[in-house]
């Protein structure tokens, strides 16, 4: 009797299974929004930067940040408010000279442009 109970439990443990309806959506932001012409790939990036001065406005970008992996710092040159596709939102990107320089594949002149609020990097701008 109990391997009956087994059969009819797993059955219907199955057949539940199959009536629910799954969905799947992705929402990917594209970086295209906050690229320029002149930018290019840059190499040998953490996932994320870390805050070592908070931006005034939760808005802003931070004036420093840190990869605390290469020990590099990265000042605020410059910062803009691009609007998102397909949104009515904007985000705030940087551009950012990099000290030590070069660990990012960028040369003299040129930084990092940085998504704010992910706190990673697009890609190697000139400044």
């Amino acid at each position: 009797m109990t391997i009956r109970r087994l059969f009819l439990t797993c059955f219907a443990v199955l057949a539940v299974s199959g009536c629910i309806r799954r969905e799947y959506s992705v929402v990917e932001v594209t970086p295209d929004v906050m690229r320029s012409p002149d930018m290019r790939s840059a190499a040998n990036l953490p996932e994320r930067f870390a805050v070592v001065t908070p931006a005034t406005d939760p808005r802003d970008c931070p004036p420093v940040l840190r990869d605390t992996g290469l020990h590099t710092t990265l000042r605020l040159h410059r910062s803009m408010l691009r609007q998102v596709a397909d949104s009515a939102g904007y985000r705030a990107i940087g551009d950012y000279s990099v000290t030590p320089s070069g660990l990012y594949g960028e040369i003299e002149g040129e930084g990092l442009r940085v998504d704010c609020g992910r706190l990673s990097a697009i890609g190697v701008v000139g400044l």
